[in-house]
């Protein structure tokens, strides 16, 4: 930039930028815009930290403080948040023109977040708040009046909390299991056992965990009427043909479990207030199915059929509620294809498969082909594959190039909880 609006100036051999020179024996001038732009500037600071304007007097310091004041006092980066819960707005006066990275702003929050949260400043456009490891916000990391810090950093285009009054930590990023191992196989298939090397519990009010080492085996019976501790979350019994969710709890000193009917906010018996998820389980009339849980896997002891001898040749889709749970991230898929007799005589086969989480989505796609009678018909092994869970359904569909009849059957092997585990 150039430091001078005269006309009258010196280059600076460095820079090659135009420069005030008071040591020529003509010095060069500081022109009228100069000190006019100087002093503006100075006094856009000092109104922008809502300070009034004092004649200076020099016996006076505060008279010539005021752009020290207005530095320190941090309001030219601080603001009041407009907005609503888990949507901040901040506005300032002048606006601010532009969002550069490792920019620092201050404001104090209208609401308490409560899950993921956004910041919109000077109308620059809704921006992700992430927590100090760059994850969304799990909730109580915001609190009503506090005053919160955040930076923008440019490359993850979202502020990054550094922190707020009022709130005892940043929330840890959910709960996580290590080490989990489980099974329903006691007890007629009305419990669940569960161990696991670690487990870290949160407080979904206050954001406080604990961790608990080695914990289990621990039995849950979802015939214990609750809130109970290794019972269920309410009095009745979950109904049929529904997903039974398991969560290790604690009070602070013991580790339980519990059994609900949410993924998301179990009824937590008197004393115990932190939970990590474990994951979930298909309850037919009364009993659990006969699952295993290894990390974030559970994993069926029978596979489940999904589909049997489809012929869809449009990609079709293929409901998946019974036996992936809604927040299932993803299922394993076993896939098996047949080609049906020729007509006559031997014949050349040629069979197209593709699958997808969307009709329009395909992410496995195969085809095999070959020579056969008409005594034997051909049938591939089973293709195995992880897809992910988009609305608790897939789509399929099934080709023969040469229009032979062809069929395809599904099942699934296992499925993913969102436990933090692997």
């Amino acid at each position: 930039m150039d430091y001078t609006l005269s006309n009258s100036y010196d280059t600076d051999p460095g820079t090659g930028n135009r420069m005030h020179e008071d040591s020529k024996a003509v010095p060069t001038a500081v022109s009228d815009l100069d000190m006019n732009s100087l002093i503006w500037s100075s006094m856009e600071i000092v109104k922008a930290a809502g300070l009034p304007g004092i004649q200076f007097d020099k016996v006076n310091p505060a008279s010539y403080r005021l752009l020290l004041k207005a530095l320190r006092s941090n309001a030219l980066v601080s603001g009041l948040d407009t907005g609503a819960a888990n949507a901040a707005v901040l506005d300032f006066a002048p606006p601010v023109d532009a969002l550069v990275d490792n920019m620092v702003l201050w404001f104090k929050a209208k609401a308490t977040s409560t899950g993921r949260a956004t910041l919109n400043v000077s109308s620059l456009g809704v921006k992700d708040i992430l927590d100090s490891a760059h994850n969304q916000l799990q909730g109580g990391e915001i609190v009503a009046n506090g005053t919160c810090q955040v930076v923008w950093k440019a490359s993850l285009n979202s502020f990054v909390l550094v922190g707020c009054t009022g709130s005892p930590v940043q929330a840890a990023q959910g709960s996580r299991i290590k080490g989990l191992t489980g099974n329903t196989v006691g007890a007629g298939f009305t419990t669940a056992t569960f161990s696991a090397a670690e487990v870290l519990m949160r407080n979904p009010t206050t954001g406080n965990s604990r961790v608990a080492l080695n914990v289990g085996p621990v039995v849950c019976n979802i015939n214990t009427a609750g809130p109970a501790a290794n019972g269920r979350d309410q009095v009745a019994a979950f109904g049929s043909n529904s997903w039974v969710h398991f969560w290790f709890i604690t009070d602070g000193t013991a580790v339980a479990t519990l059994a609900s009917a949410s993924a998301t906010a179990p009824t937590l018996p008197t004393g115990f207030a932190a939970q990590a998820y474990i994951g979930a389980v298909r309850l037919g009339v009364g009993t659990l199915a006969n699952v295993r849980f290894y990390g974030a896997t559970t994993t069926y002891n029978t596979s489940q059929q999904t589909l049997l001898n489809g012929q869809a040749a449009a990609m079709t889709a293929v409901n998946v509620a019974a036996f992936a749970p809604p927040n299932a991230l993803a299922f394993s898929l076993m896939v098996r294809d047949f080609v049906g007799t020729p007509a006559s005589g031997t014949g050349i086969f040629d069979l197209t498969q593709s699958i997808g989480p969307t009709a329009t989505d395909i992410m496995f796609r195969a085809g095999f082909g070959g020579t056969q009678s008409n005594v034997v018909n051909a049938t591939t092994g089973g293709w195995t594959f992880l897809v992910p869970n988009i609305a608790q359904q897939y789509f399929y569909s099934v080709a023969s190039g040469n229009s032979q009849p062809v069929s395809t059957s599904h099942h699934i092997n296992s499925y993913k909880n969102p436990n933090g585990g692997e």
